[in-house]
């Protein structure tokens, strides 16, 4: 609880609570994650610990293409569910959408952006 006269001065963020950043951000092409799990997992505890929406998401993205390219470990994909968690709650703030619409659009936002995503970064086998 912070006093509403000190509200401006503790440096308090206004909730992420429209789908535009997640969707634009889902849609900038996937940075490469570490090879290595134990620097990758500490970089996604980092990350997840931070709570910036605009880290989360990126992370978020980056993760669902390493398991839409590759696949995941057990822990990468408990991490992935924590951000995707975090998001969710998040975005929760929006009164106009429930949670599972919540849920669904990112689903839906998501699915699409890897779609994209294996387009452009998946060159395929020419033959002859």
């Amino acid at each position: 609880m912070i006093p509403v006269d000190r509200v401006e001065s503790s440096n308090l963020r206004d909730a992420v609570t429209d789908l535009k950043l997640f969707e634009q951000l889902m849609f900038t092409l996937p940075e490469e994650l570490p090879d290595s799990h134990r620097v990758r997992q500490a970089q996604l505890e980092s990350v997840l610990k931070t709570g910036r929406p605009h880290q989360l998401i990126c992370t978020l993205r980056d993760l669902c293409w390493k398991e839409w390219s590759h696949k995941l470990t057990s822990t990468d994909s408990h991490l992935r569910s924590k951000i995707h968690k975090r998001l969710v709650n998040e975005l929760s703030a929006d009164p106009s959408m429930t949670i599972q619409q919540i849920r669904q659009n990112i689903s839906n936002i998501v699915e699409t952006a890897m779609l994209q995503h294996e387009k452009v970064l998946i060159k395929p086998i020419v033959t002859t």
